[in-house]
């Protein structure tokens, strides 16, 4: 059976179910598939398998010339010789798959042997790979589905950083979001300095599970707490500004409280005991970020976008605003 394949289809996918563009897919997989799961559970060997592959620099040449560009270099796959990445300099050091799983694994699986490799994939050729793991499983009361919290891995082979991010995701739309309050997430380029910085990156997994638990708690807090439309405008106000100045700008800003608006009064899965609260304005917001801004790159750029890159700083402001 084939583990991994390199593809740009989801990263959120679990036991016998692939999310992609926020709807939980049935039994999807097909020969070009991201993520297989075995019982909802991937072993540390199978993922460490999936990602045993090499990355080499190698000097770039003009055209008929003899000696290379001074300071040009492409990442080459070893294996099938394909070129992963075609440009880096020379302070690049590349960090192999290898190294980086067996880090992993000393510093965290081994500890700590309830957490779940959920999710192994490769994008781009290996140019990068990434590891979804499971660490928390909490029902909001009131909500439809559950909200898990997770840490991505990923090791990139140019183009981006070696990084880990702590995020939660609620099933039930797919969206994502960075928990940037609890821990930080870590990126370290790939420079001579690298491995040192990464060996010394423990993972305090006590006190990440008491921030979880702290963040759950803030969560079930926001189905308390009512919005009214005045409520709702002073939010929308303090999150996404309206220019006083006519023009397109303020056309622009106009449509982003109307699209927020929309999805905190009309979503079906924003209903029920969770309707018109604080919790469902921060999903609205979410969902509004991963599904309603414009977003460049393919599918795995655009989600990673949603955790790391400007859709979740307007999550982030809306979670700020919210506990203030």
């Amino acid at each position: 059976m084939q583990l991994i394949t390199d593809t740009d289809r989801a990263v959120f996918g679990f036991a016998g179910q692939e999310v992609r563009d926020g709807l939980i897919l049935e039994d999807t997989f097909t020969d070009n598939q991201a993520v297989t799961h075995v019982e909802g559970n991937i072993q540390f060997l199978e993922a460490f398998n999936a990602f045993d592959y090499e990355v080499e620099k190698v000097p770039m040449f003009r055209e008929s010339a003899v000696d290379p560009v001074d300071g040009a270099f492409c990442l080459v796959r070893t294996d099938t010789d394909d070129v992963v990445h075609n440009m880096v300099g020379n302070g690049y050091v590349p960090y192999q798959n290898a190294w980086m799983m067996t880090r992993l694994n000393e510093q965290i699986l081994t500890r700590y042997p309830d957490i779940k490799i959920e999710s192994a994939v490769t994008t781009n050729g290996g140019q990068l790979a990434q590891l979804n793991m499971l660490l928390d499983e909490h029902t909001v009361p009131g909500d439809i589905g559950p909200t898990w919290t997770k840490m991505l891995w990923q090791n990139a082979h140019g183009g981006k950083p070696y990084a880990n991010h702590l995020h939660q995701v609620r099933l039930i739309c797919g969206n994502g979001m960075t928990i940037d309050e609890m821990v930080d997430g870590i990126t370290t380029r790939h420079t001579k300095n690298a491995a040192s910085r990464i060996e010394n990156q423990l993972w305090d997994y006590p006190a990440i599970m008491n921030a979880i638990k702290s963040r759950n708690e803030w969560l079930d807090s926001l189905t308390g707490k009512p919005v009214n439309r005045k409520n709702l405008k002073a939010f929308l106000d303090a999150l996404i500004p309206i220019p006083e100045k006519e023009g397109k700008a303020q056309t622009i800003a106009e449509g982003k409280h109307e699209t927020i608006r929309t999805i905190f009064s009309q979503e079906d899965n924003l209903r029920g005991p969770i309707r018109h609260t604080q919790y469902a304005l921060l999903q609205a917001v979410t969902d509004f970020a991963d599904h309603y801004t414009r977003q460049n790159g393919d599918d795995m750029t655009r989600r990673l976008n949603g955790l790391t890159g400007s859709q979740n700083n307007i999550k982030q402001q809306a979670a700020y605003l919210l506990a203030a």
